[in-house]
C-alpha cells in the first residue's frame, strides 16, 4: 500500500481523543502491519490506522475520531466533550444505516444493538478497509436482532473482510447477517468468536476464515451454531493454522462454498 502523507497544519499537535489535527506524518505498511514515522516524538505512538481514522474523519466518512470507537458519535456530533474509553453501547433504531469503518481498540468493549432493516456499511475504494476491526485486547458484541446487515467492499489482494477480529481480540456475532462484495465475511486471526443465528452471504471469498496470527503464531477459536452461510465463491469456512480451532454445531447450520463446505480442520458436533 502506498505510503500516506496527508496535508496538515505544521504547528498542530496531536492529542488523543480530540479533534486537533496532528503534524505531517508518514505511513508505512507492510501486508497490514503497520508502523508510523514522524518529524516529532508523540507521548503515545500513532498507528497508520489513526492516520486513516483522522483522514476519514476529515472528509465525513467517518464517525468516531482518534482513539474512539463509534459509540462515542452522538455525543461528539452534539459537540459534548469524549468519554474516557470505557464499555460503549451503539444502539441502531428502525431502519437506520450507518456508514464508515468502526474501530473497537484495546481495552474497549463495544456493543452493537440492532433492530429491524438497519445497515453498517462500509464501502470504499481504498484497500484493507472492514466495516468493523477489533484490534488486539478488544471485545466486540453485536446483537443484530434478526435485523442487523453488515455490507461491506474494499478493494483488497489480501485482508480483505467485512469484520475482522485480532490477537486476543473476541467478537460475539448474533442474528446478523453479512456480506461483503471483495472479501470475506468474517476474519478471526489470534482471537475468538462465536457466532450464532446469523447469514453470512454472498461474499468474494470465504464465508468464515480462521488463522492463526501471523506475528506470534497464537491461534483461534471460532464456534459456529444455528447459521446458514452460503452463496460464497471460497470455502464456507476456511481453517489454516497449527493452534486453530473451529467447532460447528452442523444439525442447525447449512454451509455451502463454491470451493467447498470447509477447508481445514473443522470439529463438527
Amino acid at each position: 500500500m502506498a505510503s500516506i502523507s496527508p496535508a496538515m497544519p505544521a504547528r498542530a499537535t496531536l492529542r488523543r481523543g480530540s479533534t486537533m489535527l496532528p503534524p505531517p506524518i508518514r505511513a508505512k505498511s507492510s501486508w497490514n502491519k503497520f508502523q508510523v514515522s514522524s518529524s516529532r516524538r508523540f507521548g503515545t505512538a500513532m498507528t497508520a490506522t489513526d492516520v486513516q481514522e483522522w483522514d476519514m474523519r476529515r472528509r465525513g466518512f467517518l464517525h468516531a475520531v482518534v482513539g474512539l470507537c463509534l459509540g462515542a458519535a452522538q455525543r461528539l456530533s452534539a459537540g459534548a466533550a469524549p468519554a474516557p474509553a470505557t464499555d460503549r453501547l451503539l444502539e441502531l433504531t428502525e431502519g437506520e444505516e450507518r456508514r464508515g469503518q468502526i474501530v473497537v481498540r484495546e481495552g474497549e468493549s463495544l456493543l452493537i444493538r440492532g433492530s429491524a432493516n438497519c445497515v453498517l456499511e462500509h464501502v470504499t475504494s481504498e484497500p484493507y478497509q472492514p466495516v468493523i476491526r477489533v484490534l488486539p485486547g478488544a471485545k466486540l458484541v453485536i446483537e443484530g436482532g434478526g435485523g442487523l446487515t453488515v455490507r461491506h467492499s474494499s478493494p483488497s489482494v489480501a485482508s480483505n473482510y467485512a469484520i475482522e477480529v485480532g490477537l486476543g481480540a473476541k467478537l460475539v456475532l448474533r442474528n446478523t447477517t453479512v456480506t461483503s462484495s471483495t472479501g470475506s465475511g468474517v476474519c478471526v486471526q489470534g482471537g475468538s468468536c462465536e457466532i450464532e443465528r446469523c447469514k453470512i452471504l454472498d461474499c468474494a471469498e470465504h464465508g468464515v476464515a480462521v488463522y492463526d496470527d501471523i506475528e506470534t503464531g497464537e491461534g483461534s477459536e471460532v464456534s459456529v451454531r444455528d447459521t446458514v452461510i452460503s452463496g460464497v465463491r471460497g470455502y464456507g469456512i476456511q481453517a489454516r493454522g497449527q493452534d486453530v480451532r473451529v467447532d460447528v454445531a452442523a444439525a442447525g447450520c447449512t454451509i455451502q462454498g463454491r470451493k467447498g463446505m470447509y477447508n481445514g480442520v473443522i470439529n463438527e458436533s
